[in-house]
């Protein structure tokens, strides 16, 4: 049978005329048109875009120049090992996190959050005197013009988690944030407001302008539910949230966009050093992984009780590598420290409990290495 007298190619024809012009106005030409699209560096000049492009050139420009950094899948296995490479923070929920107009903002002049980077460990100098940052090792992130921190923020906006369910009711002037925050709970233990708190978590000081309030009510209640974070879940009623929740978001005078105060400056002599941060690289067992996200923030790197954090601390962090304190406690207790915190054995509520990210599992390999840090056996007579 002769093409010409085929009956089924006329339609055929049209059927795929209509496809290709569907495609075309949905997506615009053919990807070999836009090709540089995907190869430009973000820091470049932009690509130009087709209007039919442009509700999707902001998930492009992820895809580009921040994939390679941040994620945006939801991780449920909650190991805190899967940090381990990751360059980043997750970016699953910035949507429901950030404020858009301080991200548009941010994106284009960016600047340091934490004061010792994300996952401090892996820019952390060990000396005689304590844990110090490294200014060797800078955290460099890319910035963009305001029109692609436009696009950006605007995809990073639909990048939402729905708020998990909390009691929230109004705060009283009984409880005070300030107080619950830097003492009672020893959020400030990583957490610097002003010229006060650790250093290894995010700072507070543009909290206002950069949190949504009802996610960092939500996120400080069970920050696990957002992500896997080197962060404990902590027991707080609704009420201590809300007060928290209100301290923070003061509109304070941040910091970051302005002059480094004189306490800063005395903050950065005291806490860096200009030498090449500590070679993680070799690192394999597990628990000395766990130890360093989690652990050395407060203990140190080295497990000395001389962590970055360790001089903001209300009580000092023990010294893991002393053989004179590790010998007086058993295993069980090291174990029920790990996972239920200070106040499970009578002491500081400065040491939080890991048992709701960290498996028992690890919580004994965990104690493996504090008697491998300190040459120590688990006492004669106890577990």
């Amino acid at each position: 049978m002769s093409v010409i007298n085929d009956p089924l190619t006329p339609s055929v024809k049209c059927y795929l005329a209509a496809l290709v012009a569907m495609f075309t106005a949905l997506f615009g030409e053919p990807a070999e048109a836009h090709e540089n699209v995907q190869e430009e560096p973000l820091v470049q000049a932009a690509p130009e875009l087709k209007p039919a492009e442009e509700g999707r050139s902001g998930e492009a420009m992820f895809k580009q120049a921040c994939a390679s950094c941040h994620s945006l899948e939801y991780d449920s296995n909650r190991d805190l090992l899967t940090l381990w490479d990751r360059k980043g923070p997750s970016l699953v929920s910035a949507g429901s996190k950030y404020r858009d107009e301080w991200l548009q903002d941010w994106l284009q002049e960016p600047v340091a959050i934490r004061p010792a980077g994300y996952l401090a460990y892996r820019r952390t100098l060990v000396g005689d005197d304590g844990d110090k940052i490294s200014t060797a090792f800078k955290d460099k992130h890319l910035a963009v013009d305001e029109s692609k921190a436009r696009l950006l923020t605007d995809f990073l906006a639909q990048q939402q988690l729905p708020l998990n369910p909390y009691p929230a009711f109004n705060g009283t002037p009984v409880i005070k944030g300030a107080i619950h925050f830097n003492k009672i709970l020893g959020c400030g233990s990583c957490h610097r407001v002003g010229d006060k708190g650790g250093v290894t978590g995010p700072g507070f000081d543009s909290a206002s302008s950069r949190y949504q309030a009802q996610w960092l009510t939500s996120y400080m209640q069970d920050p696990y539910y957002w992500d896997t974070v080197p962060m404990p879940k902590l027991r707080v009623r609704s009420d201590q949230l809300v007060a928290m929740t209100d301290y923070l978001m003061l509109d304070r005078d941040s910091a970051l966009f302005g002059e480094e105060s004189a306490a800063q400056v005395s903050m950065r002599e005291k806490l860096y050093r200009d030498k090449p941060p500590q070679d993680v690289s070799s690192i394999e067992g597990r628990a000395e992984k766990i130890y360093q996200i989690a652990c050395s923030q407060c203990h140190g790197i080295s497990g000395d009780g001389l962590g970055l954090n360790s001089s903001f601390l209300a009580q000092e962090p023990r010294n893991h590598t002393s053989a004179k304190e590790m010998k007086k406690l058993s295993n069980e207790h090291l174990f029920k420290v790990i996972k239920f915190g200070g106040v499970s054995v009578d002491k500081s509520t400065l040491m939080p409990a890991w048992g709701a990210l960290i498996k028992d599992k690890d919580i004994e390999a965990l104690v493996a290495y504090l008697r491998q840090l300190s040459q120590t056996e688990n006492p004669k007579g106890r577990r």
